[in-house]
């Protein structure tokens, strides 16, 4: 129940994971659902399409 430790696990995870995978979008499918699938392929597009709005949110210097 330590916020801070599951921030430092987390991130070790998507870490291995984007080793692994050379990207982030797939490191955190892997993350969501290492078992692939569907469910992983749904939750990549989800996050794509997120992390395109905080980009071009941060390109524009206004918050998403």
């Amino acid at each position: 129940l330590d916020p801070y430790r599951n921030l430092a696990v987390t991130a070790a995870l998507l870490q291995e994971h984007h080793t692994t995978s050379g990207d982030w979008v797939s490191a955190a499918g892997r993350y969501h659902r290492p078992a692939g699938g569907t469910p992983a392929a749904r939750y990549r597009a989800g996050f794509s399409r997120q992390l395109e709005r905080v980009l071009i949110s941060f390109k524009q210097g206004t918050s998403p």
